[in-house]
């Protein structure tokens, strides 16, 4: 699976986002990239009112800000369950 964290530079809620997703990360084995929707206007027209926004980019379902460990550990858990 590919996970993606979509934000931008000097956005506080991004970076809460990272601390939640490595918490994470310490008990599943979760990795990700972070897109900086500032590069690319399509992204910047799609999230800039919506970031931090979580994707899996397989099954293209989303996890939107606000979200706590749980709430991405019960992501993570469906989007396994359906594979």
């Amino acid at each position: 699976m590919t996970w993606v964290l979509y934000g931008t530079s000097h956005c506080h809620l991004c970076t809460a986002a990272e601390t939640i997703l490595r918490a994470v990360a310490q008990t599943r084995p979760l990795t990700w990239v972070v897109m900086d929707i500032a590069l690319d206007d399509d992204l910047m027209a799609l999230y800039a009112d919506r970031i931090p926004v979580l994707t899996e980019t397989t099954s293209q379902q989303v996890l939107a800000w606000p979200f706590s460990p749980l709430d991405v550990l019960r992501f993570w858990e469906s989007l396994h369950a359906a594979t």
